[in-house]
């Protein structure tokens, strides 16, 4: 698979939106129960600092995406946080590992100190080893803090990676 990485155009808001709703019905990465409809994921998109799409550069499908923003305003706004999410189809393939390095430095760009997840879900193995391995560190728990629409009870993770000086 040769995956770009770019910039998210209008043009993407149904397959950013498709992606998104199919990670929110797997339970798998996000939080959410509802999915979205297309007019919130816009809404959302507009209050980002960096929009960026993996896509297949052989069929210009989007197989991915990542969101950056503050993780706080205030004193809390120095430190960046992200949302990523791969199409099913596409996972094990190393987009993530390639938006999570671009996120980064994105982060860096803007200015800020560092970049924080505040709620990685403990049966997310391979977001787990994948956060570990670009060098954030797991800097809290939140013991049960994830409940399935099933009811089954998951642990939280808090992920931090500081940037040097």
């Amino acid at each position: 698979m040769n995956i770009v990485l770019r910039e998210y155009e209008s043009k993407d808001l149904s397959s950013v939106a498709s992606i998104w709703n199919q990670v929110i019905r797997d339970e798998e990465g996000f939080l959410w129960y509802e999915e979205f409809p297309e007019g919130k994921v816009e809404y959302v998109l507009g209050n980002q600092d960096v929009i960026i799409c993996a896509v297949n550069n052989n069929t210009d499908e989007i197989a991915g995406f990542y969101i950056l923003h503050s993780n706080s305003s205030g004193a809390g706004g120095h430190v960046a946080n992200a949302m990523y999410a791969v199409r099913k189809d596409c996972r094990g393939n190393g987009i993530g590992k390639l938006m999570g390095s671009h996120s980064i430095i994105s982060a860096k760009e803007i200015g800020y100190e560092g970049l924080q997840f505040n709620s990685v879900i403990a049966t997310n193995k391979a977001s787990i080893r994948l956060w570990e391995r670009l060098g954030f560190i797991r800097v809290g728990e939140v013991p049960k803090g994830y409940k399935s629409k099933s009811n089954q009870y998951s642990d939280l993770y808090i992920y931090y990676m500081r940037f040097p000086n």
